[in-house]
């Protein structure tokens, strides 16, 4: 008698090759450590936040500042591209959650509560 039954042999999925990855660029521009990232659906434009306390979006082809976001009072740890309105929502070490609105560039409502 046996307590527990064999179990079912499991079958290795080999993965598919494709040329290594290359480093395109590196961007320049934060003064701390870079936290979080986020990409626009479009591919157009992407999003840094980062410990001295900014939200800097970056040309995705050409790698150069459009715009650089502050407001937060402390390390920015989460972002978010919202795909149907052109918000942005940012989260920090300040118990802080922004919505950030990327026409008027402003934050347009904050969400306290966060412990």
């Amino acid at each position: 008698n046996q307590l527990v039954g064999k179990r079912p042999t499991r079958q290795v999925v080999q993965p598919e090759w494709h040329a290594p990855w290359k480093l395109m660029r590196v961007i320049s521009g934060h003064l701390g450590w870079v936290r979080s990232i986020a990409v626009d659906s479009t591919n157009e434009w992407f999003a840094t936040g980062s410990n001295d306390r900014t939200i800097k979006i970056w040309d995705l082809a050409s790698g150069t500042l459009k715009l650089t976001l502050t407001g937060h009072i402390s390390s920015i740890r989460a972002l978010c591209v919202s795909d149907r309105h052109p918000y942005l929502f940012s989260a920090g070490d300040d118990k802080m959650v922004k919505c950030w609105d990327l026409e008027t560039n402003r934050a347009v409502r904050n969400y306290h509560g966060h412990l």
